[in-house]
């Protein structure tokens, strides 16, 4: 059953709505017009901010701030951040979309915990760029993995994983290395 959600633009209309209005952005700082405009009050367990904007009557911050921009709330819509900053209240951050954009946009910018991680996005990963680099530069040294390894946080296991082209693929292709593949 899908959720029944209040209305918040009638709310945002007339005279207290020109006042609520008011409350809601002295609780907004902003800044340039490209920079996020964070929300400065209460956040919910996700870090959004939330607006009470009538007595009972809580709403996310950056939905307030849409509507109050566009003048217009699209049944079943949400609003989407494009700047990825759950506080951010500056409109032109803002749209409307679906679940399924947010979802959508969520893998996209990689910030889905079941999205594809590997190399440098992996966050158990022990190797930084440089030390990626030295490894390459072991490889073309004609350098063993036993030896390579040897002066590194990881094992030769792993050096052979990133010479056979199992691991690391992409960061070692953009450093001119191509895996030697083997069984």
């Amino acid at each position: 059953m899908a959720e029944v959600r209040k209305r918040v633009l009638p709310l945002l209309e007339g005279d207290c709505g020109r006042d609520r209005l008011d409350r809601f952005w002295a609780k907004v700082e902003k800044r340039s017009a490209d920079d996020c405009w964070p929300w400065t009050a209460s956040l919910d367990t996700y870090g959004y901010g939330r607006f009470k904007i009538a007595s009972y009557e809580q709403v996310t911050a950056s939905r307030v701030a849409l509507i109050a921009a566009t003048g217009d709330e699209p049944d079943g819509l949400h609003a989407l951040h494009s700047c990825d900053n759950p506080r951010c209240c500056n409109p032109s951050h803002l749209r409307w979309g679906t679940m399924q954009d947010n979802m959508i946009d969520k893998i996209e910018r990689g910030r889905d915990r079941r999205a594809r991680r590997t190399g440098f996005r992996n966050p158990g990963a022990k190797l930084t760029p440089e030390l990626l680099a030295a490894i390459v530069a072991g490889f073309i040294q004609g350098l063993s993995d036993n030896e390579i390894a040897a002066a590194m946080p990881i094992g030769p296991q792993t050096v052979r994983r990133i010479r056979i082209g199992r691991t690391f693929c992409e960061e070692t292709a953009a450093l001119g290395y191509s895996p030697t593949r083997t069984t």
